[in-house]
């Protein structure tokens, strides 16, 4: 029969073992579905990346369908637009491809981890590539979010005070008049587009003759730098640098202003100017598809030297 003492010293125990027990037994069930959860997230990045690669690979079919298309080339915007999608599709499907390789290794290396008992440095670990993938995901969701995106464009409205008379140019040998607009900045790569409404009025009565848009005309880009030497038609114009620029409007309907029925007429010139620049978002799609392709890696290469140090 035990002792009083013993007996005394297995109850004191007692409490201490029930509260071992407590300690060492299994977590809380309620904390079970987010670790799951978090332990998915790398597999849930590489179905992303997988997406995004699709959007990206759907994008170089659509320039590849293009330019099948006889005369696609011809103009100056179709040619900025097809290889701004290049562009896009290229880095979308780059950074899709690593994002669901990356991903898919991570999710593995860490089912694999999981079977180990973990220490708190592994956790700190695990949440540092988690965290990595993470920023990954939102960078390579803001290539393709960025390649959908309204093309951000300016108005730029002129009244005919804005025109003034301007000499013949040196390529255009067409009979005429020309008018030329004030100035206005234009970025590189943008792409304009002119609505010109033109109003004849009788010298003598005032009175608008021929209707809004009468005759022959022809609206033309140039350097303000040099108006006559360099017009280039508006409507397949494309900004070959940053600088100011002007709009020159040719007034064919009479051979001069004071013959035919030109004579005793004045032409009154309004406009509105379209610039957009199709290319506004292409730098931050690039640094997105550079920043998180590497932000995979260096998650995925952790990993594996993680992995590697603890093989037996």
């Amino acid at each position: 029969m035990p002792s009083r003492r013993d007996s005394e010293n297995g109850y004191a125990a007692l409490p201490y073992a029930i509260h071992v027990t407590q300690e060492i037994g299994p977590s809380d069930p309620s904390q079970a579905s987010p670790n799951r959860e978090r332990r998915q997230f790398p597999r849930a990045a590489a179905w992303i990346g997988l997406l995004v690669f699709a959007v990206g690979v759907v994008q170089l079919l659509l320039v590849a369908i293009d330019l099948q298309t006889p005369g696609t080339l011809g103009e100056p915007r179709d040619s900025l637009r097809l290889s701004t999608q290049l562009n896009q599709g290229a880095i979308a499907a780059f950074a899709g491809a690593v994002l669901a390789a990356g991903g898919l290794y991570v999710h593995r290396a860490e089912q694999r981890t999981s079977k180990t008992p973990a220490s708190s440095r592994d956790a700190s670990e695990t949440r540092w590539h988690r965290n990595l993938l993470a920023v990954s995901v939102l960078l390579t969701l803001t290539v393709v979010v960025l390649s959908v995106l309204p093309t951000p464009s300016r108005n730029v409205a002129y009244n005919p005070g804005d025109f003034r008379p301007l000499a013949q140019p040196t390529n255009v040998t067409s009979y005429g008049a020309y008018r030329v607009s004030r100035n206005f900045w234009a970025d590189r790569g943008s792409v304009f587009d002119a609505n010109v409404q033109i109003t004849w009025n009788d010298n003598r009565t005032g009175a608008a003759l021929f209707g809004g848009q009468p005759g022959t005309f022809e609206v033309y880009t140039a350097s303000a730098s040099s108006p006559r030497e360099s017009p280039k038609l508006a409507r397949s114009f494309v900004v070959p640098s940053d600088g100011f620029y002007v709009l020159v409007v040719w007034l064919g309907r009479c051979e001069t202003l004071t013959t035919g029925e030109c004579a005793n007429t004045t032409p009154y010139v309004q406009a509105q100017l379209r610039a957009a620049i199709p290319t506004t978002y292409l730098p931050a799609q690039l640094g997105g598809g550079i920043a998180g392709p590497a932000l995979v890696v260096m998650s995925a290469a952790r990993m594996r030297a993680k992995s590697r140090l603890n093989l037996p």
